[in-house]
């Protein structure tokens, strides 16, 4: 992988392009820039995913963390929504790094934009490798918008704070300021669009860790979900569909075959409805562990008790006890603990040491999920199950039956089992209704003995729109900050 820019990675935005730099690779040819894009783009683009189920009622307190005591001290104000979630209960700055991390992909792309026309190349290959730059900063701010900003709401879009936006390969440590929710959203728009035409025009094969066409279509159909355009979402996913209508089949699997618990992994060549693949961000990070490490956050309750009992996602997504014998003495003692409930052992399997270069996906159910929902948006609630029914049909192992109700509950309940630990929660939370969640967390006194905590994330809480993380307000001062309440344990 070529290696370009150490200052992209670790310095200043007007050292980037420093020729005198030691750590320094200028791209020469089109290929270079495309290995630019994946090494400092793809692989770095979802970065959320190292805490937002921490956010989620997807998530509880696992067992106790057998070595572990500082690392669940360090995250306590993002498991407990804190007003300053970057600092830890010993006072100690654990880094938001979304934010950098996610800046920097779109500077990638911006030089890329900048530079792309005087690499040596076809002029198919510049217009692909350029697609793939606007793409990746419009997702690149995408995530930006819906971490950091609230939720989309047309009537208040103009005025909502949103994120800072920069086309410019050489800022030269300017000071940038938020722009707008709507603004931010025109410019995600308006770079898929111009990705999207560079892509047909180029009409070169590409395979499922480059984004695409049929990519960009994928995420307009997210952003029209996010923005309830109902038309639009079904119109997108149709569009996508109709080259990838395929599922994977996990339905056939028999997952009381030890062999076949053991050796499963729904992230992987054999999952035929990935359509685009990216980053090396596991969704373990430091929320979930799963092998044989204890773990500290698991799988809710909540969750769990969604899945029926023929749902083999039950056991495709998540994995049950990761070891046997006594669990670990708590923290700073020498007594061994009593065993939680047995969900505590719970976490999730859709990736794991076996997933190899597959990550995080843009995947073919979230597709019928999205047109599900806007269907029943519209009340056409036939056309809606449909979508449900087929999913289902993949998922459930033997004759299903969906209960009558509401069909709205019904497909976020859906889209939940389907798309947990995703990414997706948080966001569809933040944008459904924003529900009150309590977490708990533990403390040990003195003596080993536990003392439970819980804390609430209330109903519109302010708390489910991120902070703007500690070092850029450091940096920039003048940055508008958004409103998060204290957060004190209710016992």
């Amino acid at each position: 992988m070529l290696t370009v820019l150490m200052g992209l990675i670790l310095g200043s935005c007007d050292d980037y392009l420093s020729e005198a730099s030691g750590d320094l690779i200028i791209p020469q040819t089109t290929s270079d820039y495309a290995e630019l894009l994946q090494g400092e783009g793809y692989m770095k683009l979802n970065s959320n995913q190292r805490y937002s189920d921490a956010f989620t009622d997807d998530v509880k307190e696992g067992r106790p963390v057998f070595g572990l005591g500082d690392v669940v001290k360090q995250y306590r104000g993002y498991y407990t929504w804190q007003r300053e979630m970057e600092i830890s209960q010993d006072g100690s700055l654990v880094k938001d790094e979304s934010w950098e991390l996610l800046y920097k992909v779109i500077m990638t792309a911006n030089i890329t934009l900048d530079q792309i026309n005087e690499s040596s190349g076809t002029e198919a290959e510049k217009q692909f490798v350029s697609g793939e730059a606007y793409f990746l900063r419009a997702f690149c701010y995408f995530q930006l918008v819906n971490l950091y900003a609230k939720p989309y709401d047309a009537a208040t879009a103009a005025t909502d704070p949103g994120v800072p936006i920069n086309l410019n390969a050489n800022p030269e440590n300017q000071l940038f300021y938020r722009e707008s929710v709507q603004k931010v959203y025109d410019q995600v728009e308006e770079d898929l669009s111009k990705a999207l035409d560079l892509f047909n025009q180029a009409n070169k094969e590409s395979t499922i860790f480059h984004a695409n066409a049929d990519a960009c279509n994928f995420l307009f159909c997210r952003i029209a979900l996010y923005k309830k355009e109902w038309d639009d979402v079904i119109a997108y996913a149709d569009k996508v569909l109709a080259n990838h209508p395929n599922l994977y089949d996990i339905a056939k699997y028999d997952f009381t075959n030890k062999k076949v618990v053991k050796n499963f992994v729904f992230y992987s060549e054999e999952n035929s409805e990935i359509i685009f693949n990216y980053s090396t961000t596991n969704v373990n990070a430091y929320s979930l562990y799963d092998g044989k490490n204890w773990r500290y956050l698991a799988v809710s309750d909540g969750l769990m008790d969604l899945y029926g009992n023929n749902d083999n996602r039950k056991f495709a997504y998540v994995t049950g006890k990761a070891s046997s014998g006594p669990p670990p003495p708590p923290f700073g003692t020498a007594k061994p603990g009593p065993f939680p409930p047995s969900s505590s052992d719970v976490a999730q399997n859709k990736m794991n040491s076996k997933s190899g270069i597959y990550h995080s996906a843009f995947r073919v159910a979230e597709l019928y999920l999205n047109r599900a929902e806007a269907n029943a948006e519209m009340t056409k609630n036939e056309e809606a199950l449909k979508d449900i029914k087929y999913l289902r049909r993949h998922r459930i192992k033997g004759p299903d039956f969906i209960m009558p109700g509401d069909v709205k509950q019904l497909i976020r309940e859906e889209r939940r089992r389907e798309l947990c630990f995703e990414s997706h929660r948080w966001f569809d939370l933040r944008r459904w209704d924003q529900p009150r969640i309590e977490h708990v967390f533990t403390e040990y006194g003195d003596k080993g003995e536990e003392i439970k905590i819980k804390y609430v994330l209330e109903q519109n809480d302010p708390a489910y729109t991120l902070q703007i993380p500690y070092h850029e307000r450091e940096f920039n001062p003048g940055m508008k900050i958004n409103e998060r309440p204290d957060r004190e344990a209710i016992n």
